[in-house]
C-alpha cells in the first residue's frame, strides 16, 4: 500500500461497515449501517411540525418531494390522493406500527406524509425534534425504522453515507461497486476540473475547497443575504468534498488487494476527516462572511487556558484587555450539531456572559432551548433551518444577519 494510509479501499465494502464503529452504541449503529447498506433507505430529520411542537394540526412526519419511490410506484399528482399501508418495526425501542405513506394531492395540498403511529408511539414527541429518522425498506410492506437522537450517532450516519448536515432528507439505494447514483452539480465544472487536476491525487490543504466554493458561488450570490450565502456555500463545498475524495480514493480502489488492517486503518481515517471537514468548513464559512461585512473578530486565539473559542469580537486583545469592558465582548462557538455538545461552550471564554452559537442543527427540543437559556445560550442558526424549531421558541433564536447586526450594536 502507499503511503497515502487515509486512503479507502471500496473492494469489500461490507467488510469496511463492519469495522468503523467504535462508540458506546456501536452494535445498534452498526446494524444499521449494515441494513442501509444491502437496503434502500428514507432519512430525515424529525421537525418542531412533525412533533406536532408548532401548533400545526397537520398530522405525522412531513416526507420530502424527492422520496415518493420509496414506497409508490409513481409520482403523487395534483388533484388525487393515494396511499399505501406499511408494517414498520421500530427497532430502537420494539414498537410495531400499521402505517400509512399518504399523499395529499387535493385541494390546495401537495405534500407526503408518513400516519398511524398510535398514540404511544415515543418519537412524535418534543423530546425528539432534531433526531433522525431512518427507514429502511426489508420487503415490499415491511420497513425497519430507527431514530438516531445523540450527536456522535447522527455524525458517524451522516458522515458513512457522505450527507451534508442540510440536507432536508432524501432516499439512498444500494449502489453497485465503483458507481454514485448521487449527482454532483459541479462534475463538469472547469473551476472544480482544474482544482482536482492540480492536486494530483493529494488531499488539499486548509482552507482550500472552501475558497474554491465561494469562487463558484460568487456569480449567483449577488442578491442573497448572509443566511443564504452561508447556506449556499456549505452546499457546494459538501459536493466538491465529495468529487475531491473520490479523485484522491479512485486509484486505491482500483488497484485492491490490501490488507484488513490498511483497510481498518484508511476507513478510520476517511471518516474522522469527512466530520473533521464538516466542522472546519462551517468556522471558513462564516469566518468568509465576517470578512466580507468588515467584521473585526479573532478565530480560534486562546482566551484562557487551553480554551480557543471559534470566535470573539472585536478581538481577543480586547477580550485580555482588562480596561475594555466586557460588556463589549461577543462570543460565537460553532458546531455542526448540538443537541449534546452546546454544554461544550460553557467553559470557554468566561469573560462573555452571554454564549453564542451557530449551529446546522434541524430543530432542538423545547426542553434543550429552556436549558440553553437558563445557562445564557443564544442559538444561531441559517435562517431556512428556523422554521425545523418549536414556534414559541423561533423569536428567541438569532439568523445569521440578526448576529451581524447584534455584534455591531455590541461591539461598537
Amino acid at each position: 500500500m502507499s503511503e497515502k494510509k487515509y486512503e479507502y479501499d471500496h473492494t469489500d465494502q461490507q467488510t469496511f461497515d463492519k469495522l468503523i464503529v467504535s462508540d458506546s452504541n456501536e452494535t445498534k449503529l452498526q446494524k444499521i449501517i449494515d441494513q442501509c447498506e444491502k437496503n434502500p433507505f428514507l432519512y430525515k430529520f424529525i421537525s418542531a411540525n412533525d412533533a406536532g411542537s408548532t401548533g400545526s394540526h397537520q398530522s405525522g412526519i412531513y416526507l420530502p418531494n424527492s422520496s415518493w419511490p420509496f414506497y409508490f410506484d409513481s409520482e403523487g399528482i395534483k388533484g388525487k390522493n393515494k396511499d399505501r399501508f406499511v408494517t414498520i418495526n421500530w427497532e430502537t425501542e420494539g414498537l410495531e406500527t400499521k402505517s400509512r405513506f399518504i399523499w395529499y394531492g387535493e385541494k390546495t395540498r401537495r405534500e407526503y406524509r408518513l400516519t398511524r403511529f398510535g398514540k404511544e408511539f415515543p418519537y412524535l414527541r418534543d423530546d425528539y425534534i432534531g433526531s433522525l429518522m431512518i427507514l429502511v425498506k426489508t420487503g415490499e410492506t415491511d420497513i425497519c425504522g430507527w431514530v438516531l437522537d445523540r450527536d456522535d450517532e447522527i455524525e458517524n450516519f451522516l458522515s458513512q453515507f457522505n450527507i451534508s448536515h442540510l440536507d432536508r432528507g432524501n432516499i439512498r439505494i444500494p449502489q453497485r461497486k465503483g458507481t454514485d447514483i448521487t449527482e454532483n452539480v459541479f462534475n463538469q465544472n472547469q473551476l472544480v476540473e482544474d482544482f482536482i487536476r492540480n492536486l494530483k491525487g493529494n488531499p488539499p490543504k486548509g482552507t482550500a475547497i472552501s475558497e474554491i466554493a465561494r469562487r463558484i458561488c460568487a456569480s449567483s450570490e449577488r442578491s442573497m443575504d448572509s443566511d443564504e450565502r452561508l447556506v449556499n456555500r456549505v452546499n457546494a463545498e459538501y459536493q466538491i468534498y465529495r468529487l475531491v475524495e473520490t479523485s484522491i480514493h479512485q486509484p486505491l480502489v482500483n488497484a485492491g488487494n490490501h490488507t484488513l488492517d490498511e483497510i481498518l486503518k484508511f476507513s478510520l481515517s476517511v471518516l474522522n476527516s469527512r466530520k473533521s471537514r464538516a466542522g472546519k468548513s462551517l468556522e471558513y464559512q462564516l469566518a468568509a462572511i465576517f470578512d466580507e461585512q468588515r467584521m473585526p473578530y479573532s478565530h480560534g486565539e486562546v482566551s484562557e487556558g487551553h480554551s480557543r473559542p471559534d470566535f470573539v469580537f472585536p478581538g481577543i486583545s480586547e477580550y485580555h484587555d482588562s480596561r475594555f469592558n466586557s460588556g463589549h465582548l461577543v462570543f460565537l462557538g460553532s458546531k455542526t450539531t448540538c443537541k449534546d455538545r452546546w454544554r461544550q461552550i460553557l467553559t470557554e471564554a468566561k469573560r462573555i456572559n452571554r454564549k453564542h452559537l451557530f449551529t446546522l442543527q434541524q430543530g432542538i427540543s423545547s426542553n434543550q432551548l429552556g436549558e440553553m437559556e437558563r445557562e445564557n445560550v443564544t442559538l444561531v442558526v441559517p435562517k431556512t433551518n428556523l422554521n425545523s424549531f418549536p414556534s414559541p421558541w423561533r423569536p428567541k433564536l438569532m439568523t445569521l444577519g440578526s448576529f451581524v447586526d447584534y455584534v455591531r450594536m455590541t461591539t461598537g
